[in-house]
C-alpha cells in the first residue's frame, strides 16, 4: 500500500531545490506541502523547512540509480510496517517516500523529521549509554536489526531521547534472543543475540564509558545533526 500522492522538484531564484509534494500519510499535518532546502547535511541528506504558516524542519534524502532507489524503498518499508509504533519515540517520523524516474535515470526522495536540535547538557554517558540500549532493544523487540550501530553516525542524541537513523541496510523478521551482561564475563563465546552483545560490550563495559564521555563532547555539530552514510 502507498500512501504517497505527488511530489515535484524545482529550483527557485537562487538556485535552491524547493519540493512541492502532497501526501494522505497519517503523520503529515496537511495534504500539500512545500519544502524548501536549506543546506545540505550529507551526501545525499539535506535539511528543509516544510509548510508556511508554521515552518518546521524535515530531513529529505535523495537518491538516484536503481540500487539505490531499492534501498530506500527497503528502508521506507521498514518504516511503515515494524517500525510504525517507535515512530518520533526511538526513530524519526516517516513523512513519505516518492519515487519516479528522470531522463531513463530511477530517483527517489524520502521526507522524514529531522532530528538535529542538538544535545542536552545534562545528558551524561551513562544516560546515554543505558538509553541507547533499551531503543536498540526496543529496536530488536519489533524484528529490525540495524546492522551498523557501532557506527555513532547513526546515534542521535536528541535532548534527552535517542534517535536511530538510517535503516537502508537494515534486517528484519529478527528473532532476538537477547543479550546477557558482559561487564563481568570474559568469555568470548556468544550467548545471545550479536548486535546487542556487541552494543553491550561496547556501551556497557567501564573502560569504554571515558571514551564516549569524550565523544559526546567532542563531535562536531554536523556530527550531531542527521547524518546519511
Amino acid at each position: 500500500m502507498s500512501f504517497i500522492s505527488t511530489l515535484e522538484l524545482q529550483l527557485d531564484a537562487h538556485n535552491k531545490p524547493v519540493i512541492y509534494y502532497s501526501s494522505d500519510h497519517e503523520n503529515c499535518i496537511n495534504s500539500q506541502m512545500v519544502a524548501c532546502v536549506v543546506k545540505p547535511l550529507g551526501r545525499r541528506v539535506y535539511l528543509a523547512s516544510a509548510g508556511s504558516r508554521e515552518p518546521r524542519h524535515v530531513a529529505v534524502k535523495i537518491v538516484h540509480g536503481k540500487s539505490e532507489v531499492r534501498r530506500l524503498e527497503h528502508e521506507a518499508d521498514i518504516y511503515r510496517k515494524e517500525l510504525k509504533g517507535l515512530q518520533g519515540k526511538i526513530v524519526p517520523k516517516f513523512y513519505g517516500l516518492y519515487t519516479a524516474s528522470h531522463y531513463g535515470v530511477d530517483a527517489a526522495v524520502m521526507i522524514l523529521e529531522y532530528c538535529g536540535t542538538g544535545t542536552d547538557p545534562t545528558l551524561d554517558f551513562n544516560e546515554f549509554n543505558r538509553l541507547l540500549m533499551l531503543a536498540a532493544c526496543k529496536l530488536h523487540q519489533v524484528g529490525i536489526v540495524h546492522g551498523a550501530l557501532s557506527d555513532h553516525r547513526h546515534i542521535l542524541a536528541v535532548g534527552r531521547q535517542i534517535r536511530i537513523i538510517d535503516f537502508a541496510n537494515a534486517g528484519h523478521s529478527h528473532q532476538c534472543f537477547g543479550a546477557l551482561p558482559t561487564l563481568d564475563n570474559n568469555s568470548s563465546v556468544s550467548r545471545g543475540c550479536d548486535e546487542l552483545e556487541r552494543l553491550e560490550r561496547e556501551y556497557g563495559s567501564q573502560e569504554m564509558k571515558t571514551t564516549h564521555a569524550n565523544l559526546l563532547q567532542r563531535l562536531p555539530q554536523k556530527f550531531r545533526q542527521w547524518i546519511s552514510t
